[in-house]
C-alpha cells in the first residue's frame, strides 16, 4: 500500500506544452513549458503500470526525472514487449 501518490513529476516528453492536440488532452496530467521544444508533464497516479502504459502511448520522446520506481517499470514493460511474439 502506498501512502502518498507515487508520481508527483512525471516524465519530459519532448514536445511543447500548450500546441493544439498536445500531451494535455492525451492523458492526465499538466504541461508546463520548459522552452521552445520541451516541457515537464506532472502526473499524479497510485499504479504506476497505468502510468508507464500511458506515458508510452504518447509516442515522444521522454526522460523520467522520478520516481525511480517508474523508470524500472517502463524498462519492464519494454522488456515484455520487445520479448513478445508479434
Amino acid at each position: 500500500m502506498v501512502a502518498e501518490p507515487l508520481a508527483d513529476r512525471g516524465p519530459v516528453p519532448h514536445a511543447r506544452a500548450g500546441r493544439p492536440g498536445g500531451i494535455e488532452g492525451r492523458l492526465a496530467g499538466t504541461a508546463e513549458a520548459v522552452d521552445d521544444r520541451t516541457c515537464l508533464l506532472t502526473m499524479r497516479g497510485d499504479d504506476l503500470h497505468l502510468i508507464a502504459v500511458a506515458v508510452a502511448c504518447l509516442e515522444l520522446g521522454f526522460d523520467v526525472l522520478e520516481p525511480v520506481e517508474l523508470k524500472e517499470r517502463l524498462h519492464a514493460l519494454g522488456r515484455r514487449l520487445l520479448s513478445s511474439r508479434i
